[in-house]
């Protein structure tokens, strides 16, 4: 009698565990900003698909698991694999995300705040003219001259303000960058 209310208190005791962490890695994807903009949240698609795969996969093998501790095992190993396949996919993306180039700053807007510190890490633009900006950047969002000339480009919104890359110039040579929210 003992053994089994230990063994109900285990299941219990591992069920609330594998729930709480399932919410919190649901919380996470549905929250994170790398997952919703990368490639139109296709990511939280994958990320919600391997957490089903992890909550159904128990679910198919209860009836083939015979003894009582094996499915707590399956349990929490089908957590611990999703966990780890979705710490994968999301560390490649924002690795991917996180690195300049021009194809992607062309084409992919909301993901270039990601991009900035990479941009200046490859390119120290202080003292850069106006052209070598705009040939690794291409034309800017906006154009102003408020103190000296200054190049907008947007880079994400927040939300409800956008954030811009803005890169200032004196006398044609840039003097200081910064991201700026409006």
């Amino acid at each position: 009698m003992k053994s089994k209310i230990l063994t109900i208190l285990l299941y219990i005791l591992l069920t609330v565990i594998w729930c709480g962490v399932l919410f919190a890695s649901v919380v996470f994807i549905l929250s994170n900003t790398v997952i919703e903009r990368f490639g139109n949240g296709i990511l939280k698609a994958v990320f919600v698909l391997v957490y089903l795969c992890a909550v159904i996969l128990p679910i198919i093998l209860r009836k083939k698991i015979k003894t009582n501790y094996i499915m707590p095992s399956v349990l929490i190993g089908s957590t611990i694999a999703a966990i780890i396949i979705n710490g994968a996919i999301y560390s490649t993306a924002d690795n991917y995300m996180s690195t300049y180039s021009r194809q992607k700053w062309d084409n992919n807007e909301e993901l270039r705040f990601y991009m900035i510190d990479d941009l200046e890490r490859q390119y120290d633009f202080i003292g850069k003219d106006e052209q070598e900006i705009i040939d690794l950047l291409g034309s800017p969002s906006n154009i102003s001259e408020h103190s000296g000339k200054r190049f907008e480009y947007y880079i994400g919104d927040d939300y409800i303000d956008p954030y811009t890359y803005d890169i200032i110039f004196k006398d044609g040579i840039v003097i200081r960058t910064g991201i700026v929210q409006h």
